[in-house]
């Protein structure tokens, strides 16, 4: 009881600052957006530490579904590449559905869980419309 009561609270401290208002550069925007991404997965206890192999990394198949859990991908290809396209000041991605993907790949239902799919639907609702207005 105490674990789960516990798991709530950090997970709304995370539904917090996922309502704050973004009204800084792109390159803030997104970096906050990423940000919120990872300290949604710490904070619900799925920031995967284990390192995986490189030949994992590898995969041309979308999300690496063939290699790796979803959030493996999300750890250790899509945070880490979207914080190297933001400190080389590199163009950002004009479009994004990572939510479907979560979808599929993760079980809902739990606070955790719901927290995750919250941050990756403002990350793909901010560059999927960012990218309109660059069309």
């Amino acid at each position: 009881m105490a674990i789960a009561a516990s798991l709530a609270w950090r997970c709304a401290v995370v539904v917090m600052s996922l309502s704050e208002p973004l009204d800084l550069t792109p390159f803030d925007d997104v970096s906050s957006l990423v940000d919120n991404i990872e300290r949604a997965m710490r904070s619900c206890g799925i920031w995967i530490q284990a390192v995986p192999c490189v030949q994992t990394t590898r995969s041309e198949v979308p999300f690496c579904a063939d290699t790796m859990s979803f959030e493996q991908w999300l750890r250790w290809i899509f945070v880490p590449r979207m914080r190297a396209l933001l400190r080389n000041r590199k163009p950002i991605p004009t479009s994004s559905a990572i939510k479907p993907m979560a979808e599929t790949c993760l079980v809902r239902g739990d606070v955790a869980t719901e927290m995750l799919l919250q941050a990756l639907d403002r990350f793909d609702l901010y560059i999927s419309a960012r990218g309109r207005q660059l069309h």
